[in-house]
C-alpha cells in the first residue's frame, strides 16, 4: 500500500524535518482509517521517538509545529502533541509558550471550565488569565481566590491545600496546577510523572515556569532521573536505571551539549528488533556522525587565528 501526502510548504523543510513529517502524516492518516480501538491504541503510543529526533534536529521548527493537524484545526488537545512529541523536540521555549498558549485556550473553550485551562496558564506563571476566565464565567468563589497574593504564605498555604486535596480525589491535572499556584514546581512534576506518568508534561511544564533560564534546572533533573540513569544532580549513574529508548537518550545527551554520547548511545547496543528498526539506528547515527563532524570543522574555522 502507498500513501501520497501533499506537502505544503516542503520547500522549507529541511531533511530533519521532511523525515518527521512524513511519519506524522502517516500517523494521522492510520488514525483516521484504524478501528477505534486500534486508534486508541496508536493514539496512546505515538508517533515513534526515532521521528521525534529528527525533529528536533530540524531547523523548520516553527514549520513544523503549523503542520500538526491539531495547531491547524485551531483546537489542540494535550493528548494530541504528546503523541507528535513536542515535549521532546521543540527545543525554542518562546515556541514551545506559543503552543501552549493554544493548548490552553482550546481547553478553556471545550467546556468553559478554567481549571481544565489551568495548569497550562499556570506553568507559563498567567495566574491573571486564569482569574480573568474565572471571572467571565461569573464563579465568584473562584475569582475570589485567584485575586489573593500567593506570594503571602498564607495563601500559598491554601493552594497547598487545596492541592493536596484534589491529589486524593486523583484529579491530577487541577493538582499539580494548584501546586503551581502556590509555587511548588517540584510537587507539580512530580504528579506529572508518578501520577499522570507524563514525562513529556513534566519537562514542557519544568521549561515554562523556569524560562527565565537558559536551561531550566528542573528540565535537566528530569532527564538525568528518568532517562540517564543519574540522581537528579547527574551524579551516582545507574546502568539499571537507564532508559531502554536510545533515541531519547541521544536526545538527552544532546540537550546537555554531550554531543559525544548522543552519538555513542545509539552504537552501544545491537538492536534486537527487526531489519526496520535497524535501519532507523544506522540513517539516524550516520546524519549525527556527520553534524558532529560539520560542528567540529565550523568550531575549528571560527576559532582559527586570522
Amino acid at each position: 500500500m502507498y500513501f501520497l501526502f501533499k506537502i505544503t510548504g516542503r520547500d522549507t523543510l529541511d531533511e530533519c524535518g521532511l523525515r518527521y513529517l512524513l511519519a506524522m502524516r502517516l500517523h494521522t492518516c492510520l488514525l483516521t482509517s484504524l478501528p477505534p480501538l486500534y486508534r486508541a491504541q496508536l493514539l496512546h503510543q505515538g508517533v515513534s521517538t526515532c521521528h521525534f529526533a529528527w525533529a528536533f534536529h530540524s531547523e523548520a521548527e516553527e514549520e513544523l509545529i503549523n503542520m500538526i493537524p491539531a495547531i491547524q484545526r485551531g483546537d489542540p488537545q494535550w493528548s494530541e502533541l504528546r503523541a507528535m512529541g513536542i515535549g521532546w523536540w521543540v527545543r525554542n521555549v518562546n515556541t514551545l509558550r506559543r503552543c501552549i498558549e493554544k493548548v490552553a485556550k482550546a481547553s478553556f473553550q471545550r467546556n468553559n471550565d478554567a481549571l481544565d485551562a489551568a495548569l497550562f496558564y499556570l506553568s507559563m506563571k498567567k495566574k491573571a488569565v486564569v482569574w480573568g476566565l474565572f471571572r467571565s464565567q461569573h464563579d465568584e468563589k473562584m475569582t475570589t481566590f485567584f485575586s489573593h497574593n500567593f506570594n503571602e504564605d498564607r495563601w500559598r498555604k491554601a493552594a497547598l491545600k487545596n492541592a493536596f486535596s484534589l491529589l486524593g480525589k486523583q484529579r491530577f491535572e487541577q493538582s499539580a496546577a494548584f501546586f503551581l499556584l502556590a509555587g511548588s514546581l517540584k510537587d507539580a512534576i512530580e504528579v506529572c510523572l508518578e501520577k499522570m506518568e507524563d514525562i513529556q508534561l513534566a519537562m514542557v511544564i519544568a521549561r515554562l515556569f523556569e524560562s527565565e533560564f537558559e536551561t531550566s534546572s528542573t528540565y535537566i533533573s528530569i532527564l538525568n532521573q528518568k532517562i540517564l540513569g543519574c540522581q537528579k544532580d547527574g551524579s551516582g549513574f545507574d546502568c539499571k536505571r537507564l532508559h531502554a529508548d536510545p533515541f531519547l537518550r541521544s536526545l538527552a545527551y544532546w540537550v546537555m551539549k554531550d554531543y559525544t554520547r548522543a552519538l555513542d548511545t545509539l552504537l552501544e547496543q545491537t538492536p534486537k528488533e527487526d531489519d526496520e528498526q535497524q535501519g532507523r539506528f544506522l540513517w539516524f547515527s550516520q546524519y549525527l556522525l556527520k553534524s558532529k563532524i560539520n560542528f567540529r570543522r565550523e568550531r575549528f574555522i571560527y576559532s582559527a587565528p586570522t
